[in-house]
């Protein structure tokens, strides 16, 4: 029990001596830094049933019909809108790697996890 504490107490009397230049390593990247915006490395998954667009509007045509059991990523943000590409084959038959646009409000990024 008392290991925890003395590393907490070495971490905050000997990493300020060392200065900047060390540092912990990061967990890893938590978001994906892209032109125009920055996004979950995760993915996204719809919140409910939507409609896969051909372009950054409810008028565009759809596509095809995410599911929330679907996963996609963020290829670029336009005006409240995701371009998006389907990681794998959706539930509903669009294929992995199609790409389309769904309004950022019908979707949620998907949890990471490390499993070590």
């Amino acid at each position: 029990m008392r290991r925890p504490a003395l590393t907490v107490l070495l971490a905050l009397t000997v990493l300020p001596a060392i200065g900047p230049a060390v540092a912990a390593p990061a967990a890893g990247p938590a978001a994906v830094s892209a032109p125009g915006g920055e996004w979950n490395a995760c993915g996204y998954h719809p919140r409910t049933n939507v409609k896969l667009r051909t372009g950054p509007s409810a008028q565009r045509p759809g596509i095809g019909l995410l599911t929330p059991r679907d996963s996609v990523h963020v290829v670029r943000e336009s005006g409240g809108w995701f371009q998006v590409e389907v990681d794998s084959k959706s539930e509903t038959g669009l294929a992995g790697g199609t790409t389309g646009w769904v309004a950022t409000k019908h979707v949620e990024p998907a949890v990471c996890m490390r499993l070590d």
